[in-house]
């Protein structure tokens, strides 16, 4: 925020003037190019006199008109300022006529009461010219009916877009329809500013407006080809205003091929609200979020003509913030940090705001559940590597595709083949019969069949032989029958595969009869496939019991 100065014009009862001081009647008003003097109104004296103001603050300046001539090696008039009987210097005077001139300042100065002090020395009926004295007010002065001057940094000023910075002096606008708001307490406000030499010169418009009223024009002149930029130039003025709070908004109406809409300073007289008073409601379109965010004015040094002497914060204007000296030209018309132009920022309103943020929980808490659900799932993979793999590979029950038994030749003359049992219903469906075999017959001792789980043979002897049967797929062994441990145990070993039988084999029936020419009735057992392949190498051969004469 900017530093708030108080104004004394020179018209103020409280400034205490010594010797033969009197007032200006605009002989000054078009003097140089650094504006009028303050409301047009100066003192002046053509002898040595003084005038002395008691203030309460930290910092103070005097303001005048520097108009002078060499006589004997100094000018004339010359003046020395004094804060409490202590002299801080002058500035030297500029070699041509200037309004809006610093005599002198102090700013490192004790929060408290002092007087100002201004002594004129005057030769050969010139004269010196006094404008005014600014300085920084304590928190403790009852500021309700001082002139307070308040620069274009001042948190009270609240731009729109299109607005940027005018060198160190203030903000100016090429944007057309461009807004700034000014909120203040008081009954006037006066709107100071310079017309930049480096910006178009075309004359335009711009209008103000007073508490949502209706809008008033003010003319914006624009410059003369080659004409110097005048600073302190009184753009317009809102007066007539009831004590208390009022905002005013200010909208340009030009372009960018026009005069720009500039502002630096503003003085507002003070006029505090009467008791139990309400303000007038923010004008539309304007937010606050948009108020002026530069910084505070700095004091940046600045030297006379001569080059004697510096001093802080000087200004051609007479007033703090500004330059010392014409400001020079600026290649490009527009600040480079300066914002782009567009439409002006519009606060959002809170159902926006409230659904965004729910939005936006929503969305949170959904990607906290996918990824605890996806680390849920890394860890379970990794306790068990082999799931997906017994997923993807089902147990399968497939059909029997074993390859059938090789020939099982007999001793002792037998002419018959063995075979093992089917392992399921022939295809044809037939029923078969059981050849009769001699009663002295054994046990094969050619390579066993492939083990029944469910195989049968019958107890008698067989006077039939199984005609027209088809026999599934078995396995079979090589093994032979060799001991005659063997036999009485009547089991065998698992042994390995051998060569294939035909589809058609007979199924061989040893003797119980006790003479071969003994019958006995005869049972045959089909079996029902279970749909239960068992691997080859659980294999055993089955083999129906040996038998031997009484």
């Amino acid at each position: 925020m900017g530093t708030r100065w108080v104004v004394v014009d020179d018209t103020n009862s409280g400034i205490r003037y010594t010797g033969p001081w009197f007032q200006a009647n605009g002989q000054n008003d078009d003097l140089g190019n650094f504006g009028p003097p303050f409301l047009r109104t100066s003192h002046g004296v053509n002898e040595n006199a003084s005038l002395c103001y008691t203030f309460t603050g930290s910092r103070v300046m005097v303001v005048g008109t520097s108009k002078v001539t060499p006589v004997a090696g100094a000018m004339d008039p010359s003046w020395e300022c004094f804060v409490d009987n202590v002299s801080i210097g002058s500035k030297p005077p500029i070699s041509f006529p200037e309004n809006n001139w610093v005599f002198c300042e102090a700013n490192s100065l004790s929060n408290g009461q002092h007087t100002i002090t201004v002594r004129a020395t005057v030769r050969n009926q010139n004269t010196f010219w006094f404008d005014r004295i600014l300085y920084s007010p304590s928190s403790s002065v009852n500021l309700d009916t001082s002139l307070i001057l308040v620069d274009a940094t001042d948190s009270s000023v609240q731009y729109g877009s299109g607005w940027q910075d005018m060198r160190d002096i203030g903000k100016l606008t090429l944007q057309g329809g461009a807004k700034v708001t000014v909120t203040f307490s008081g009954t006037s406000l006066k709107w100071f500013s310079l017309i930049p030499s480096d910006m178009p010169h075309a004359s335009t418009s711009a209008t103000y407006s007073v508490d949502g009223g209706t809008p008033v024009t003010f003319f914006l002149a624009g410059l003369a080809a080659g004409a110097m930029e005048p600073y302190n130039q009184l753009f317009f003025e809102a007066s007539g205003l009831s004590a208390g709070q009022h905002r005013i908004e200010v909208v340009h109406g030009g372009n960018s091929q026009t005069t720009p809409l500039s502002l630096s300073y503003m003085v507002i007289q003070n006029a505090p609200a009467p008791a139990g008073s309400v303000p007038p409601p923010l004008p539309p379109n304007v937010s606050s979020s948009s108020s002026a965010s530069s910084p505070a004015s700095s004091s940046s040094g600045s030297s006379d003509s001569a080059g004697s002497t510096t001093y802080d914060s000087l200004s051609p204007t007479g007033f703090p913030g500004s330059s010392s000296t014409p400001a020079p030209s600026n290649s490009s018309g527009a600040d480079a940090s300066s914002p782009s132009f567009g439409e002006e920022h519009k606060g959002a309103s809170t159902g926006a705001i409230a659904g965004g943020a729910v939005g936006g929980a929503v969305v949170l808490i959904a990607l906290i559940l996918l990824l605890l659900l996806l680390r849920r799932r890394r860890k379970r993979n990794a306790m068990d590597p082999q799931l997906n793999q017994e997923k993807s590979s089902p147990n399968i029950i497939e059909p029997f595709s074993g390859p059938p038994s090789a020939p099982v030749s007999f001793p002792d003359g037998g002419s018959s083949s063995y075979s093992p049992v089917p392992n399921g219903p022939s295809p044809g469906g037939k029923s078969g019969h059981i050849r009769q075999y001699p009663s002295q017959s054994t046990v094969p001792t050619g390579p066993r069949a492939p083990r029944s789980r469910n195989s049968a043979y019958s107890s008698s002897q067989a006077s039939g032989s199984l005609a027209d049967q088809r026999s599934t797929p078995a396995n079979s062994t090589s093994q032979l029958l060799g001991s005659s441990k063997a036999r009485e145990a009547g089991e065998l070993g698992d042994l390995p595969p051998t060569n294939l039988v035909s589809a058609q084999s007979e199924i061989p029936v040893a003797s119980t009869s006790q003479s071969p020419s003994a019958t006995a009735p005869q049972r045959l057992m089909r079996h029902e496939d279970s749909g239960i392949r068992l691997p080859p190498r659980e294999s055993m051969l089955e083999l129906p019991p040996m038998y031997t004469p009484d």
